[in-house]
């Protein structure tokens, strides 16, 4: 459920950074990678200058390449 909520958010308030960062959290919560790194780029692309988004974003993409 809290998966469902968090992409509420999304739709709700799509130019909502901390949205997009809190659904990238929770994809990368459940393991789905690929789509937490969407999120976080969505948030970058909100607020380039949004160090918590960047710095989950390389680890997003560590975890990726280590699979």
């Amino acid at each position: 459920k809290a998966g469902e909520a968090l992409k509420k958010a999304v739709q709700l308030g799509p130019t909502s950074e901390s949205a997009h960062g809190s659904l990238a959290l929770w994809f990368e919560n459940v393991k789905d990678f690929p789509a937490a790194e969407q999120e976080y780029r969505a948030a970058l692309s909100l607020n380039r200058r949004d160090t918590w988004a960047q710095a989950r974003l390389l680890r997003v993409q560590a975890m990726t390449a280590g699979h």
